[in-house]
């Protein structure tokens, strides 16, 4: 496609297959300024290998987006040439973009087999740790970089439905992939994270420009309608890699293959800092925002003992639809979620608050629902699930109150190393600390002594 697009080529023609398209343009709302829109992108190829985007936007989406389909063929002539913005073009290799104008023509032709399917540039997961990610500075997001990837779904996570610090709700999976040479968290969002669920583990998965972030040093992050599993481009390199897993998943823990997702790292070569609960209250004392006034948190970890574990409210019942965590009221014998409606049962989630301690002092904080069932479930030996806990509960359907003690009381004094973020947030005016342990692991303990090691000769 090379020389045939720039923007020194006033009129050109080109015979293309689409080999990515979004089941839906992107819209958004009028803003100040900016005025309520539409847009949408899709990635063709050419019979010399050749990629480039193509966008449009308005009356341009409304007039061609129907017309294009995944993996059909068409000649498109007609348009502005831009220089690509490499942020959102992924692993394609071009320096131009087309954006799709009034007179810009679209035409099917039949497909006579001389260009090829999407194409794949693999990497090995070892390889993303060469990859050099920005990490984010004073706010502002971190640069880009993309990779395809290919490689074995360990592990499925459940489907959870997150808040962004905008207020913007997302539904996300996480895959844990591995190969001969390490293993690495990719997350799925949205409409990704519904396609895939739990039985997919063990299968092959293709993600193509998923990018690559510098979240507890490196996560990916896989894009809209680039995920594919058991893909027919990649026969052999599937069938090479489930030889290579049928022979070595009994060995796969979380310290082999070599992990490039380490919880608590902040991606820059740096931990996050391990402190004492003492140093801790140092973390979050300040009101910070970012350049769009959303209150940013500061990190760090700490390895308590949790103390104390508050019954105060520690749950509520929410939406039983996959990925809903939306609390329902209920109403005689149904329960109403402000998404889905009246549902005929519903499931509790648990939001804990409770106390931890160390050699230095004690503290407060909170954390959700999977961590809090990681700590109940450590001390139970993994039986529990929350409807158990709280049909034992005062509301429960078979009210327990010593067994609903013994439940709260059995992870107490069982250590963990807590990754927390601290933020000081405003509520009616008043500045108030808040910690919440985002993220909570067994301490290795040769690698909690060295870092005593490392404090003591520093001090």
């Amino acid at each position: 496609m090379g020389s045939a697009i720039s923007p020194y080529v006033d009129t050109w023609c080109i015979k293309v297959r689409v080999t990515r398209k979004p089941d839906e343009l992107r819209t958004w709302e009028a803003n100040g300024s900016r005025k309520a829109g539409k847009a949408g992108t899709i990635d063709v190829r050419d019979g010399q290998g050749g990629e480039i985007q193509i966008s449009m936007f308005n009356a341009e989406a409304d007039m061609f987006w129907g017309k294009f389909e995944k993996d059909k063929v068409y000649t498109i002539s007609g348009g502005q040439i831009r220089t690509a913005k490499k942020q959102y073009s992924g692993t394609i290799d071009n320096d131009y973009t087309i954006v799709l104008g009034r007179d810009s023509k679209v035409e099917f032709v039949e497909d006579d087999g001389t260009i090829g399917q999407m194409t794949y540039k693999f990497i090995h997961i070892a390889q993303v740790a060469g990859i050099k990610v920005q990490a984010p500075v004073d706010g502002k997001r971190e640069i880009p970089k993309f990779c395809d990837i290919i490689a074995i779904a360990h592990s499925v996570s459940k489907l959870e439905e997150i808040t962004s610090r905008a207020g913007n709700q997302f539904t996300k999976r996480v895959l844990n992939l591995v190969d001969a040479t390490g293993q690495v968290e990719c997350t799925l969002w949205n409409d990704e994270a519904k396609k895939f669920n739990e039985d997919c583990a063990g299968n092959v998965f293709a993600l193509k420009a998923c990018k690559v972030s510098s979240f507890n040093n490196r996560s990916l992050s896989a894009g809209k309608d680039r995920v594919a599993m058991n893909p027919e481009q990649a026969k052999a390199k599937s069938e090479e890699l489930r030889q290579w897993y049928s022979e070595n998943q009994g060995r796969i823990s979380k310290d082999w293959p070599q992990p490039m997702t380490i919880q608590g790292s902040t991606g820059t070569g740096k931990k996050t800092p391990t402190v004492s609960l003492a140093d801790s209250f140092n973390f979050g004392q300040e009101v910070k925002k970012d350049d769009k006034g959303r209150t940013l948190g500061e990190y760090f970890e700490v390895l308590a003992y949790p103390m104390v574990i508050t019954k105060k409210n520690p749950f509520y019942m929410s939406c039983p639809v996959e990925g809903c965590m939306k609390k329902v009221i209920q109403n005689g014998s149904v329960w109403t979620c402000t998404v889905h409606g009246n549902q005929t049962s519903c499931q509790p989630r648990f939001i804990t608050r409770f106390a931890v301690g160390d050699h230095t002092g004690q503290a407060w904080m909170s954390c959700f629902h999977d961590q809090a069932m990681e700590m109940f479930n450590n001390a139970a030996e993994g039986k529990l699930t929350p409807t158990d806990i709280v049909k034992l509960s005062a509301e429960g359907a078979a009210p327990d109150p010593k067994a609903y003690e013994t439940i709260f009381k059995s992870p107490n004094f069982i250590p963990w190393i807590f990754n927390c973020r601290a933020k000081m947030e405003e509520y009616d005016g008043v500045a108030r600390r808040k910690v919440v342990a985002t993220r909570l692991y067994k301490p290795n303990w040769a690698n909690y002594g060295k870092h005593l090691i490392k404090r003591i000769e520093s001090a």
